[in-house]
């Protein structure tokens, strides 16, 4: 049970979520880098209304997914695992991103239209795999719930729902804090990849959590 509550809580330690932080460098990206001009404020609606479709999809896919493994242990892992897919996918479309973003654009000046259709691409690519994630994100949520109400005393639910929910909001400032520190469009890769690691070290929480109890 801790190990999937630690799992969970280090997943408030990201960038990569639909909100003001993620928009900002997009809108960045598409105000300084000429070679991605699909980025407007329709796609960041958009992208915003696709990840939350993808929310509602997991209060779906959820019930079936602990249905059939008929282990909340297994479950959390499948759903851990698919968004961790999706984040390692997103964050290579981002990598690319960020190279073009970097090299000099006098190296592109006789690809400008090819340059383009591949910047464009690969945020394409990177949206909706990030979006795609939030299936994975939501179901983890929902099955992480049922797993603390079943295995923590009613009489301390108040208290260790209220402490975990301090600890996410403490991660989330961790990660507002390093974006005060790394302002700048071409530093936000650190951030990107400091999401990956709190999500990659959540999938290996749960992961141990499945050993044991198997």
């Amino acid at each position: 049970t801790r190990l999937i509550s630690i799992a969970y809580i280090v997943l408030y330690f990201t960038i990569l979520s639909p909100g003001a932080m993620l928009n900002s460098w997009m809108n960045s990206m598409g105000s300084m880098n000429d070679s991605i001009s699909i980025v407007t404020e329709g796609t960041i609606a958009y992208f915003g209304s696709m990840s939350q479709f993808c929310g509602a999809i997991a209060t779906v896919v959820t019930p079936i997914l602990i249905k059939r493994t008929k282990s909340l242990s297994k479950a959390s892992l499948i759903s851990q695992s698919f968004q961790t897919i999706c984040v390692l996918y997103g964050f290579a479309c981002f990598y690319q991103l960020h190279q073009m973003s970097t090299n000099n654009s006098n190296e592109f000046s006789s690809k400008v239209s090819t340059h383009e259709m591949e910047g464009n691409k690969l945020m394409i690519h990177f949206l909706v795999s990030i979006g795609l994630s939030r299936i994975g994100l939501w179901s983890f949520d929902l099955v992480e719930r049922q797993v603390l109400q079943e295995s923590v005393p009613r009489l301390h639910q108040t208290i260790f729902f209220n402490g975990e929910k301090s600890l996410t909001q403490l991660f989330s400032l961790g990660m507002m804090a390093l974006c005060y520190i790394f302002p700048n469009p071409n530093s936000f890769i650190f951030l990107v990849i400091c999401s990956l690691v709190a999500v990659c070290f959540s999938s290996v929480f749960l992961m141990v959590q499945y050993m044991i109890s198997s």
